[in-house]
């Protein structure tokens, strides 16, 4: 390539005083001599451009996690010893807890038979200390044909269930609940009792069927009473109270407990509401306030017995 421009420098030195007194100027002569030259050189630079491999940064090859480890075919080291030098110890995960949002809804309920016993989950603090645990609340509720699961003890702020269970069916699954009931294992029993011995006699008695379903409305719930704000803890925040707003009655359907009713019905939901005075210590329904004029309200909170009340609210 020197030789190139040396050559094409002595040229243009020769042919530049030809070029002049040809009447081209020094520029044009200029031009004359090295436009093509140069095209050509440009040319040459870019092949070699191009044919220079660009330089690359070799890159680390990754760490083989299995370098160090003992082939497996290596003397006193067996599969199960590879396996266990060359395998990610788990960690543990948390035990998972059951969360109960008052707002979202239950899960519907379903026939199949859960035997109630001790979970093995943790069970969270409650404001006040658990009261001791009825060892004997399953084998009550089996006793009765209750279909249910227990449940972790909730704590959810002022609210606390400390024997909760699912209630699924009541009466060897005779009796659908609309949506699994979350109750305190004492009220659980007090409902399935009331159901057998004073609902479905009466039903029998004065509908001529069996009652095969029932409505809930509400079962635990953490809000003050009627959800007024500043009000006292409603006992559906302790998972002492349930709401029912209609019984299923084999042959007949659905008989709702607000609204006008007449016959047999209305004798009906005015005879099992008056045998609910005593199994619990409250029962609200139609008549007894806005709040309750729809369904029935049965819970057990606890109050003085002495008096002519006994205890009771019923209204």
């Amino acid at each position: 390539m020197k030789g190139r421009v040396v050559a094409v420098t002595i040229a243009f030195g020769l042919a530049l005083p030809t070029a002049g007194l040809a009447g081209d100027s020094p520029w044009s002569a200029l031009k004359k001599l090295f436009h093509e030259p140069a095209l050509e050189l440009k040319q040459q630079f870019e092949q070699l451009r191009a044919a220079k491999p660009p330089t690359e940064t070799p890159k680390e090859e990754p760490a083989d996690p299995l370098a160090k480890a003992p082939p497996p075919d290596s003397p006193g080291t067996g599969p199960e010893e590879f396996v266990t030098a060359t395998a990610p110890i788990p960690r543990p995960r948390p035990e998972i807890a059951i969360p109960y949002a008052a707002d979202e809804p239950l899960v519907p309920a379903s026939k199949s038979v859960a035997a109630i016993g001790a979970l093995n989950l943790p069970s969270p603090s409650l404001i006040k200390p658990l009261p001791a645990a009825r060892s004997t609340c399953g084998a009550e509720l089996a006793k009765l044909g209750v279909e249910a699961e227990a449940i972790a003890p909730i704590s959810e702020g002022s609210c606390g269930v400390a024997e909760p269970v699912a209630v699924a069916a009541l009466g060897d699954g005779i009796t659908d609940l609309t949506t699994k009931a979350i109750l305190e294992c004492d009220l659980a029993e007090k409902f399935a009792n009331w159901l057998r011995d004073e609902v479905q006699p009466e039903a029998r008695k004065i509908l001529g069927g069996e009652v095969i379903g029932l409505r809930i409305a509400a079962s635990y719930h953490c809000r003050t009473r009627n959800g007024v704000s500043g009000a006292k803890l409603s006992e559906h925040g302790r998972g002492n109270a349930i709401d029912i707003s209609a019984f299923r009655i084999d042959g007949r359907g659905w008989i709702e407990v607000g609204g006008a009713h007449f016959g047999a019905e209305a004798r009906f939901l005015k005879t099992i509401r008056a045998s609910a005075c005593g199994p619990f210590t409250t029962v609200l329904g139609p008549g007894s306030d806005a709040h309750h004029s729809d369904h029935f309200h049965l819970d057990l909170a606890t109050r003085n017995k002495r008096g002519k009340s006994r205890g009771l609210y019923c209204k």
